[in-house]
């Protein structure tokens, strides 16, 4: 099969809460095709497991990698893939060998290695696949993906321009703080009053002065973590999405050019009320992923799948637009498995 031609990759994606597993068919410049997903949340025990690590943990997260992996490919009608991207990010992460001996597959991994030896930040790394989504959407007019976890972070995606670190295709930045930042116990209540000093605090912040790309630390939060973390529980929710808010349509206005919509993705997005808040301050429509047609929990795990081809053809996978790297470099790791024997 010609390497050139988009065929069916495994994106493998996961965390101290589950895994995901992903299906896509690209070239790595062009997504022609869009297969199933699937995951799994690791148990109590399993999470236990993983929270104290050592070989019983990292035999857990391969294990089960390559189970889900499994069960993925046997339940498609895509043909099997003949290649992986993983990422796993527990204390311990999984062998990329063993997934490639399991799987029979090639797989990709150490996405961020190359990036950060460069100067970048080593994130986000989505904005070369979430470009070939909106082109394979075929929307007009450029496109902004909103990740609301811990931080707001913000990509613009241009699907006129072909190549993604060319002119002003892709750009992203921490925006700021996102609704990750929330006691639990404020979690989902936004009924209280916004505390305008607390707003005030984040359009003061160093942050807000950078252009992109820029990266915010946990370091740089602190203050504004301090100060919710002293409030009631439906004041910080308030206060936490107006300032979401704010830094958003602040940071909207930094962007190469105004996004004809605004996706949400990442936990937050099903945040109603800082939905609310965004769609009431931004000159943009705002819908969720979902909304578009496209599955959040499949996306980490697409983008993988998407970046390993990139790798494996020697295209990059982040730009000075969107990690500060010195120059768009792809990097990563291949596991390769062992030659079947001769018949």
């Amino acid at each position: 099969m010609n390497p050139d031609q988009p065929q069916w990759v495994l994106g493998l994606a996961g965390n101290d809460r589950g895994i995901r597993a992903a299906l896509v068919q690209t070239d790595g410049a062009r997504i022609a095709a869009l297969g199933p997903g699937a995951g799994r949340a690791w148990s109590r025990a399993e999470a236990r497991q993983l929270a104290i690590g050592g070989a019983a943990a990292a035999e857990l997260a391969e294990t089960a990698a390559a189970a889900l992996a499994t069960a993925l490919c046997a339940r498609s009608d895509a043909p099997l893939p003949v290649l992986a991207g993983l990422e796993i990010n527990t204390a311990v992460a999984p062998d990329a060998r063993i997934i490639a001996e399991i799987l029979g597959l090639p797989v990709v991994w150490d996405f961020r290695s190359a990036d950060r030896a460069l100067g970048g930040a080593g994130r986000p790394l989505a904005p070369a696949f979430l470009h070939a989504l909106a082109r394979w959407r075929a929307t007009p007019l450029p496109v902004a993906f909103l990740h609301l976890g811990r931080l707001a972070t913000l990509c613009h995606a241009d699907p006129a321009g072909a190549d993604p670190g060319a002119g002003q295709t892709l750009a992203a930045l921490d925006a700021g703080p996102g609704p990750g930042m929330l006691p639990p116990r404020a979690t989902g209540d936004a009924t209280g009053n916004v505390v305008k000093e607390i707003v005030q605090m984040a359009r003061d912040a160093g942050f807000r002065a950078r252009m992109p790309p820029r990266h915010i630390t946990a370091a740089e939060l602190a203050g504004l973590g301090a100060a919710l973390a002293g409030l009631g529980a439906a004041d910080a929710a308030a206060t936490l999405h107006a300032l979401v808010a704010d830094c958003v349509a602040d940071a909207l206005g930094l962007l190469p050019a105004r996004p004809a919509e605004l996706l949400l993705t990442g936990p937050g997005r099903r945040d109603a009320p800082l939905r609310r808040a965004l769609a009431g301050s931004l000159p943009v429509p705002v819908r969720s992923i979902e909304d578009a047609g496209l599955d959040d929990g499949w996306l980490t795990a697409a983008s993988l799948a998407h970046l390993a081809v990139r790798i494996r053809r020697g295209l990059p996978t982040s730009f000075a637009a969107t990690t500060g790297v010195a120059a768009a470099v792809g990097g990563g790791q291949i596991a390769r498995p062992a030659p079947a024997p001769p018949a």
